[in-house]
């Protein structure tokens, strides 16, 4: 369909939900990630909330960088070949909330939001050691296992960024970060 689309200047896609197995089973393919599902009860807030925060006008800065860092969480279930891409870069758009017009690079950024959402840098070096070759066009290989610690370590840092927006961005204590650090 890419070379189709390609050629005709069409972006189009194809979407097997279902195949039938040679013994003549159907196999219908879900869109959940197991482990995702069963840790929402997780979540910082309920869906009505987070309409809220995604459409805040208040400030749309904070409502812009965690819609995207919605849609870059889709993508990771949609697209598991990219799934080291779009965890770093939901990462990343949140992190863009942080940037300074004084800052001279990214450190200062990853250091603010590191601090405002306690989250230490070392925490999301595995996203980034997969999304980086992807940068690049290459295809990194990762584990069912790896691929999910990944997700699950984005979904972590989008909550946080829920949270820290959700109390007026105000700082996370010491004592409620630990796994962070």
């Amino acid at each position: 369909m890419d070379g189709y689309g390609y050629r005709e200047g069409r972006g189009c896609d194809v979407e097997i939900t279902s195949v039938i197995t040679p013994s003549g089973q159907q196999e219908v393919f879900g869109i959940e990630v197991t482990e995702l599902q069963h840790s929402k009860s997780q979540r910082p807030v309920v869906y009505a909330e987070l309409v809220g925060l995604v459409l805040d006008t208040q400030n749309q800065q904070a409502a812009g960088v965690l819609r995207q860092a919605l849609a870059d969480l889709r993508e990771t279930i949609r697209s598991p070949i990219d799934t080291g891409f779009h965890c770093f870069r939901a990462v990343e758009c949140l992190r863009q909330f942080f940037v300074e017009p004084e800052d001279p690079d990214d450190k200062g950024s990853w250091e603010r939001m590191g601090e405002k959402l306690g989250i230490e840098h070392f925490w999301t070096e595995p996203i980034r050691l997969f999304a980086r070759p992807q940068w690049h066009g290459g295809f990194p290989s990762m584990s069912g296992n790896q691929r999910v610690d990944m997700m699950m370590r984005a979904w972590k840092v989008v909550d946080r960024f829920i949270v820290y927006t959700k109390s007026g961005y105000q700082s996370f204590p010491e004592d409620q970060i630990p796994e962070f650090r």
